[in-house]
Order: C-alpha cells, then structure tokens, then sequence
C-alpha cells in the first residue's frame, strides 16, 4: 500500500484516500486548488506587467512624437 503525507497535517495516508482520517483534508482537491490559485496569480502578474509595459511604451511613443513634431514646425 502506498503511503502519502496529509498536506494539512502531515499524518501518513493512504495513497487512494479520499480524506485524511485525522483532519479530513482532501489532498487531491487541495493539490488542484493549490494550482488553480497560482495559476490565477501568475496570470493577473502576466497582465499587470504586460499593462505596464504597453502604457510605458505608449507614452514614450507619444513623447517621441511630440518632439519629432516640434522639430519639423
């Protein structure tokens, strides 16, 4: 019988468990949140820099083409 540790307790489980017989973790549900949490966080990251960046590049652009015009007045 394979054995796995309990995410919320650490107690030693049976590999197939639905929930640990200690604290009633369910360690599959528990690894598929744990992903799903991270996931959404690195993609709210993924946006928030990408929305940085765009807004940095569109002002510099803007910048740019301000003094390019003043040149050519």
């Amino acid at each position: 019988m394979d054995l796995i540790r309990c995410p919320a307790c650490h107690n030693q489980i049976a590999a197939h468990s639905l929930a640990c017989p200690v604290c009633g973790c369910n360690p599959k549900r528990r690894r598929i949140t744990r992903v799903l949490k991270w996931s959404l966080a690195l993609l709210v990251c993924g946006w928030a820099a990408e929305h940085i960046i765009v807004r940095k590049l569109a002002s510099h652009h803007s910048s740019t083409h301000q003094i390019d015009s003043r040149h050519h007045a």
